[in-house]
């Protein structure tokens, strides 16, 4: 059973009919079964049954996308403008990722971040970013990182400095790059242009 706001697993559509949907009377409804998944490779036999365990982060994350509605814009805005899209969102996850990734690290060089702030800075100065359409949904969290990444740049006297985010930061990072990532592939962060 799904929880309320959970991100729904996506299922590939069947083209033939399985030996449980022929059980279920051939009505399409999956009979749900006992039986564990086989894995190939693993020797599961013996071995104790895992257990999932509730994440409460994990369903604010998806209660986050959800209430966000987000898909229906970026895969019209993908749809009627394909090369901004895909510059614009290619760019924007890759930083998404560049900062979950940097609050994960124990310490980060501070030239490293400073990197990060200044393609955050030729990314939002950018001629395709000033073109954007007024209601592009990441355009307010895009200018709230960058000018927060800024003040800890020139705030921070250290070579390396500790990055961290708060819970609510954190899960709107994960939210962006989830949405992101189902309309562009990554791309990492030396093989982007910033600026245009």
């Amino acid at each position: 059973m799904q929880r309320e706001g959970s991100i729904p697993f996506r299922t590939a559509p069947q083209t033939e009919s399985t030996d449980k949907e022929q059980a279920s009377g051939g009505t399409g409804t999956p009979v749900i079964s006992t039986e564990e998944p086989s894995r190939p490779g693993i020797n599961t036999e013996g071995n104790k049954t895992e257990k999932a365990y509730y994440s409460s982060f994990v369903d604010y994350i998806g209660n986050t996308v959800n209430s966000r509605n987000r898909e229906y814009f970026l895969a019209a805005f993908n749809y009627y403008y394909p090369l901004y899209s895909k510059w614009v969102n290619t760019r924007y996850l890759c930083l998404v990722e560049s900062l979950l990734a940097i609050s994960e690290l124990r310490s980060i060089p501070l030239d490293d971040l400073k990197d990060i702030c200044n393609a955050f800075h030729q990314f939002i100065n950018s001629q395709v970013f000033e073109e954007l359409p007024v209601d592009y949904p990441y355009w307010d969290e895009m200018n709230n990182y960058y000018d927060n990444l800024q003040k800890f740049c020139l705030q921070a006297e250290d070579e390396a400095v500790t990055v961290r985010f708060s819970r609510n930061t954190k899960a709107l990072l994960i939210a962006s790059r989830y949405e992101l990532t189902e309309i562009v592939h990554r791309v990492k962060f030396d093989q982007l242009d910033f600026g245009m």
